[in-house]
């Protein structure tokens, strides 16, 4: 079966008839339960005449294709899904490391300043930018696979704060 370039493996080939067609599509439909059998049974036709047009219309490499597509789809929507959350996740952290630098130099306007130790003010501040840029350098690192270079710099930017607060 000699098949057009524009035609995907499972549509319609050209020169299918309907009856065919519709019996490839319930066999492909069928995922890893597909039996001829069970075609034959839900369109009260022969054993014989399903396994005929299987053979004509090459339904296991149809069927095979579909299902690579499927988990291509499938594949993609993930990555993109994971891509997203990676940007509202360094979206996230960049503003709240913007909080931090506000609320570091609020200190030292505030007047509560002295409750706050100088040193403790300026590491306040030193480790918000950082956290900031790190998360700024993140956005421009992203690897294809949606993996990221910089979260294991930013864990232990955040241990860091954790530590000295």
């Amino acid at each position: 079966m000699a098949r057009d370039a524009d035609i995907k493996a499972w549509e319609r080939q050209e020169g299918e008839s309907n009856k065919a067609y519709e019996a490839f599509s319930i066999y492909r439909d069928m995922g890893n339960d597909r039996t001829l059998i069970s075609v034959a049974e839900q369109l009260h036709k022969s054993y014989t005449l399903i396994r005929r047009w299987k053979t004509a219309w090459n339904w296991e490499d149809r069927a095979r294709e579909y299902d690579n597509e499927l988990i291509r789809a499938q594949t993609a929507k993930a990555k993109k899904e994971a891509a997203d959350a990676a940007t509202a996740m360094r979206k996230r952290q960049t503003k709240l490391a913007l909080e931090l630098q506000n609320a570091a130099l609020s200190a030292l306007t505030d007047k509560k300043i002295k409750e706050m130790e100088p040193k403790d003010i300026i590491k306040f501040i030193a480790e918000a930018t950082r956290l900031e840029r790190i998360n700024r350098e993140g956005e421009l690192n992203t690897y294809d696979d949606g993996s990221d270079d910089y979260l294991d710099k930013l864990d232990e930017v955040l241990k860091e704060i954790k530590s000295a607060f």
